[in-house]
């Protein structure tokens, strides 16, 4: 029978209050510093555009540079953390972001840019990829109420980036602005790195097992990586709604207080403002999403916010002046899709594997497709010479959740569906 020792790591649920409070500290810092370099940018483009020239294409480069960085890590995560204990892997992510945090503030040119971007988000990457085995592990009978909690974290490290960027930038350059975020990254790597050497030293005591996140056969050998979680029609469903809510969110993140100014009239500080209110909406839904799926399931919320977005792109279309905070906050409450996937990447897996496995399946699969978006968005609007197009297609994309939302919906575990040791 295999077993997952690293489910019983230092600080589960036998631990004394200290030691949860610190998992809870742990799981919130870093769930903080999972969009820093997405939304910190995009907003003072125009800033950094003075000592560094950003044409339309690097700036397309730069807006489909997260999902690409987070596809990425949804390929190897897994496979690392077969080899590398879950709090050792945290640290590092951690690390890379600092590192790419620091880099982008002293770049003294676009390569160097681009290239602290990619290490900054291939970390953050990493780090979305493990926050469903991070609660699976250490909050088990918690699940929905912990993922409704990072998600939270998330929402607020998306929104306060944009809303501080420009008055930052202002004051004291864009450089500052955008490595200053480095020091919250060392903040969140503090609580990491105590339950690391906790859990060294009790595997060294034997109160645990020394292993990492890999499944263990009765011989003593690891279990080959499952292969077969390409072949579940759930997991694709949950895949492909997770990639059209990243569609829709990378897309706002790069474009959308482009579209403001543009569309709107909005000067550089409302636009980010706009940005802020959009991934501050976030924050309630994710705060409601526990109550949302216990009372309603998950097929009629889903089916709700994809509507939202479709109703907010249409109002920037067709009247984008009458009503912009209106339309920003439809478009926001579309977001209500991103925490009911995270939630059900939790609740469809039985262990720490599974939640790895089908975490990083949908995570690789939904960045990997909401990476051509905001690139396309981009190319359509410069060739059309408006977003009207751009934001259509968007709108209807968001329709393509109803169809998917019915497969979703049930008790099913990924673990019933794959083989994770043959």
């Amino acid at each position: 029978m295999s077993t997952l020792p690293s489910q019983t790591p230092a600080g589960a649920a036998r631990s004394p209050w200290f030691w949860t409070a610190i998992a809870v500290l742990a799981l919130v810092l870093l769930a903080l510093n999972l969009r820093t370099a997405v939304t910190n940018a995009s907003s003072i483009f125009d800033l950094i555009s003075v000592d560094l020239p950003l044409e339309g294409a690097t700036t397309g480069v730069l807006t489909m540079l997260p999902p690409v960085a987070f596809a990425i890590a949804g390929l190897i995560t897994p496979w690392l953390l077969r080899r590398v204990r879950l709090e050792l892997l945290i640290v590092i992510a951690l690390a890379a972001i600092i590192a790419g945090h620091l880099l982008r503030g002293a770049a003294p040119n676009l390569p160097t840019l681009l290239g602290g971007s990619g290490i900054a988000l291939l970390g953050m990457g990493i780090g979305n990829i493990l926050l469903p085995p991070v609660v699976v592990t250490y909050f088990r009978s918690r699940i929905p109420v912990m993922t409704s909690t990072y998600a939270i974290v998330v929402a607020l490290g998306t929104m306060l980036p944009p809303l501080v960027a420009a008055p930052v930038a202002l004051a004291s350059g864009w450089r500052t602005s955008v490595s200053m975020w480095a020091i919250v990254a060392a903040s969140a790597a503090v609580p990491w790195v105590v339950l690391l050497v906790r859990a060294q030293v009790r595997a060294a005591r034997g109160h645990v097992a020394p292993t990492t996140g890999a499944v263990t056969l009765p011989d003593g050998t690891r279990a080959k990586p499952a292969r077969s979680i390409w072949r579940s029609k759930r997991a694709w469903a949950l895949a492909t709604t997770f990639a059209i809510s990243s569609m829709n969110a990378y897309c706002c993140f790069g474009w959308l207080p482009t579209i403001l100014q543009e569309r709107a009239g909005a000067d550089t500080v409302a636009a980010a403002g706009y940005l802020s209110l959009f991934a501050a909406i976030g924050i309630p839904l994710s705060l409601a999403t526990p109550l949302v799926i216990k009372h309603l399931g998950t097929t009629w919320p889903l089916i709700t916010a994809a509507a939202g977005f479709a109703f907010g792109y249409s109002g920037l279309i067709f009247a984008p002046t009458a009503a912009p905070v209106l339309w920003v906050v439809l478009i926001g409450f579309g977001q209500l899709l991103f925490p009911i996937c995270l939630t059900l990447i939790g609740l469809r897996a039985a262990g720490q594997r599974g939640s790895a496995i089908l975490s990083g399946f949908v995570q690789l699969v939904g960045y990997a497709l909401a990476a051509l978006a905001p690139l396309t968005v981009g190319v359509l609007a410069t060739a059309t010479g408006n977003w009207s197009i751009s934001l259509g297609l968007l709108a209807v994309l968001t329709l393509g959740v109803i169809p998917l939302a019915p497969a979703l919906a049930g008790t099913w575990k990924i673990e019933d569906e794959i083989q994770l040791a043959r």
